[in-house]
């Protein structure tokens, strides 16, 4: 499983700085994985690096399938990879209705909602299975960010940093400071100048974005 890990070398010598929020035993090892259909996808390079550190897997062993959109658990359990989360902070209950003990992602869910990571709607429910848009992931990706200490946008920055892109005013309020914050830490830079924010995320921008994140706040290498 993965732990976020920063390699240096000195003096001819590698070194591992194991960045964990847990207590445990460590391994490094080298764990090399590419995908054939994103050899020549603009996303190639983080989509390796995460395979490579298990934080992604493929729908195949070949196969990555870049451009399909991500449900909301899937996305749940990659963010909780990236950030070596594998157990519940504390004895934290999920009274989502549609979240069953037999479901796979089970524990995913109530780990991301013990960090605070995840809440569901008004409903009662979590949707797991539903497409994850692109605000709502970044969402998700600040409330991992602000964990890692990363600075977030001011009140009187927001309207600045948003209004970088194009369709500012499709952005939900409830995501405007998250968004800004991602903007201003260069983890959400848009698409040709807009931000989709309702479209679904692909798996391949889950995995730019959540590098990003990893790498901006020191966790692992660029």
């Amino acid at each position: 499983m993965h732990v976020p890990t920063r390699i240096t070398q000195e003096d001819g010598h590698y070194f591992a700085q194991i960045n964990s929020l847990t207590n445990s035993v460590y391994a490094v090892v080298w764990h090399s994985k590419t995908f054939a259909d994103a050899a020549n996808h603009w996303a190639k390079t983080d989509i390796n690096d995460l395979a490579s550190r298990m934080v992604i897997q493929g729908v195949s062993a070949e196969r990555f399938a870049p451009d399909r959109s991500v449900t909301r658990a899937e996305f749940t359990a990659i963010l909780l990879r990236a950030l070596g989360i594998h157990a519940a902070k504390d004895d934290a209950k999920v009274a989502f209705n549609d979240v069953r003990a037999a479901d796979w992602y089970r524990d995913s869910v109530v780990n991301a909602v013990s960090y605070g990571l995840i809440t569901g709607y008004s409903d009662g429910s979590f949707r797991p299975n539903a497409s994850i848009s692109r605000e709502e992931a970044i969402v998700m990706i600040n409330r991992a960010s602000a964990m890692t200490s990363l600075a977030q946008a001011s009140a009187s920055e927001t309207a600045g940093l948003i209004s970088q892109f194009r369709d500012k005013a499709s952005i939900d309020g409830w995501a405007q400071a998250a968004v800004a914050s991602g903007a201003k830490q260069g983890i959400v830079k848009g698409t040709n100048g807009k931000l989709l924010p309702k479209q679904p995320i692909t798996r391949a921008e889950s995995a730019v974005m959540i590098k990003r994140m990893l790498v901006a706040a020191g966790l692992i290498n660029s």
